[in-house]
């Protein structure tokens, strides 16, 4: 959801007696909770589309949550001048119409990294070991820090729980979510697989993750990619086959903004299940006729694949 925010304020709150890494580190974090990602970049004409990505943010007004690499990279390297650490913008890649970039940190003691926030938001938001600080980089010029070093840092700093991440939960309930045993005791009420169609099965998995593991309140981007990744480890091979991933889009009367919905679907070829995720609504169980309707008022599937099985029409 966007939110306005002076991001000069957050200064105020930076923990004392923290060495510049540890800043960075900090700073990092913080805006990590912050910010979402706006998908309405890649839905934009061309003309708006470069206005809205060169956008310049000032971190002493109010400015929104909502934003594209460039102003989540220019905020976090302003913020990071103000604490004397210097830092600039690093082009990255071609990315559709716009170059998607990161942030060059050098420390006063001669250490070089490379950081991009806009990739690690949704694992920052949910409390899980990031990806692309200080250990991801576009060359060879940067140095690494290790994940030993990091964990000890977001120790310190309260990111971790007693020093767990999300992830290493994921990776826990994943050993017990492909577990038989497991399965047939704590989703299937004691019955053997067998007794249930996979797409039952699927589905039950689902709602432990939703119910168990997954937050509920982060943006369009950032829930999906979480979604995706826990189903990635905690299905097997042959029930992620069934497993299909859906982004819906509907336009507003606002010319700079989209609106975006996630829609799941399992499909063992005999049952098929859907899941749907409204703009701030939790992902709920949905019908066909459900997702028809979303197509009814004025929703589109953006990779232009038939989702439901009703007709030959593209959902």
């Amino acid at each position: 959801m966007e939110r306005k925010i002076k991001y000069i304020d957050l200064l105020k709150e930076i923990p004392e007696g923290l060495s510049e890494l540890e800043k960075a580190r900090w700073l990092y974090l913080k805006l990590g909770k912050t910010m979402t990602y706006d998908m309405n970049v890649f839905y934009l004409r061309d003309e708006l589309l470069g206005k809205k990505y060169n956008q310049k943010v000032n971190i002493r007004d109010y400015e929104s949550s909502h934003l594209v690499c460039k102003s989540i990279s220019e905020i976090y390297i302003d913020l990071l001048n103000e604490l004397g650490i210097e830092s600039e913008l690093v082009e990255v890649s071609k990315d559709y119409k716009f170059n998607h970039v990161g942030t060059k940190i050098k420390f006063s003691d001669g250490l070089i990294t490379f950081a991009d926030l806009t990739l690690d938001l949704y694992r920052i938001q949910t409390g899980m070991r990031t990806q692309n600080f200080a250990y991801t980089s576009p060359g060879d010029d940067y140095d690494i820090i290790s994940r030993k070093e990091l964990r000890e840092i977001d120790n310190k700093l309260g990111y971790t729980f007693k020093g767990v991440y999300l992830d290493d939960f994921i990776d826990f309930v994943s050993g017990e979510l492909k577990n038989e045993e497991k399965v047939k005791r704590y989703l299937l009420n004691g019955k053997e697989s067998s007794s249930f169609a996979q797409a039952e099965i699927i589905s039950r998995k689902i709602n432990f993750l939703q119910k168990h593991v997954l937050p509920s309140d982060l943006g369009y981007v950032e829930s999906r990619n979480l979604l995706l990744e826990a189903l990635g480890k905690c299905l097997t091979n042959e029930e992620s086959m069934y497993v299909k991933q859906y982004d819906l889009v509907r336009n507003t009367i606002d010319e700079f903004n989209v609106e975006f919905a996630n829609c799941i679907k399992i499909d063992d070829g005999n049952q098929s299940i859907y899941y749907i995720k409204l703009p701030d609504e939790e992902m709920k169980q949905a019908s066909e006729d459900d997702i028809e309707a979303l197509f009814e008022n004025g929703w589109k599937n953006k990779q232009k694949k038939k989702i439901v099985n009703k007709d030959e029409k593209e959902r």
